[in-house]
Order: structure tokens, then C-alpha cells, then sequence
């Protein structure tokens, strides 16, 4: 399960930018999944070609966001009640900073065991697109805006 609660986001600007292969002024602009790496706790970086991982960032920023789970995926955690990688954002990777983040955007969770696709934190309200979406590593933190169901 994704925890949510809000960080010092001053601090992110400590924080690194691992990149695989290709520089980060290389990834504005290009089209990506993001997932939560559970063992490295950062965020994995695929190309949305290939779905190889082209880098891990404690922090960015990606607009026009589709969230995806496959169900088949979820399914198999259900199944073998072990984790795997099924649940994904999809968008264009804008930053990796924090600017323009406000606490007042929704926060959005995922937990394979109580929900089919990702929700908000208030609510539970199932979410499938937003605008624009902050990723911070720090406390697996999501923050959307401009949510559509």
C-alpha cells in the first residue's frame, strides 16, 4: 500500500536523480510508466516503448496522467498474496522538482488487497486521470490535480 502524508518538500531539493543511460534534461518531454520500486523505495522511471527502466528519481512531476492496474496482476497478488509490479501512472514527465506542488491537490493511493485502480485518500473516490501529478519517494507520496474519474 502506498502510505500518504505530506513531507518537508524543502528537502527534495536534496534529494537525487538516478539515470540510467540518458541525461534528466533527455526525459522532459518523453512519454513514461512510473511505478513505486518496493525494495529500492524510489520511484522506477520505464520507457513506455520498451518498459525498461531508464531511471529511479526520489522525486518528479508528469502531466497528463492515465493510471493503469492490470488486473491480471492484481489478480496474482490476490492469488499468491505476494507483491509484483501491475500498477502503474502513465504520463510526460514535466520536472523533477516540487514547484507548483500544493498540499490542498488530492492525494492518491493504491492497495492491490482493497481497491481495483487508484483512489483518493479522501473519499476513495477511484481515479484514473489527472493533470498533473507529483511523485515523492520520501513516503511514497502522490499528489494529483485536476482529477477525473
Amino acid at each position: 500500500m502506498l502510505s500518504l502524508f505530506l513531507c518537508n518538500l524543502e528537502r527534495e531539493s536534496m534529494k537525487k536523480v538516478q539515470i540510467q543511460a540518458v541525461e534528466t534534461d533527455q526525459l522532459i518531454g518523453r512519454k513514461v510508466r512510473v511505478y513505486y520500486n518496493l525494495h529500492r523505495k524510489i520511484w522506477s522511471i520505464q520507457d513506455i516503448k520498451t518498459r525498461k527502466v531508464i531511471g529511479r528519481s526520489d522525486f518528479l512531476r508528469l502531466s497528463n496522467v492515465e493510471f493503469k492496474v492490470s488486473q491480471a496482476g492484481r489478480e496474482r497478488v490476490l492469488r499468491e498474496r505476494k507483491k509484483n509490479v501491475h500498477a502503474f501512472a502513465i504520463g510526460t514527465i514535466e520536472d523533477f522538482s516540487a514547484r507548483g506542488l500544493k498540499d490542498t491537490f488530492d492525494r492518491v493511493m493504491y492497495n492491490p488487497y482493497k481497491y481495483e485502480s487508484f483512489v483518493t485518500q479522501v473519499g476513495e473516490r477511484a481515479v484514473y486521470h489527472a493533470r498533473r501529478v507529483w511523485f515523492y519517494s520520501e513516503s511514497a507520496l502522490v499528489i494529483a490535480s485536476g482529477i477525473n474519474p
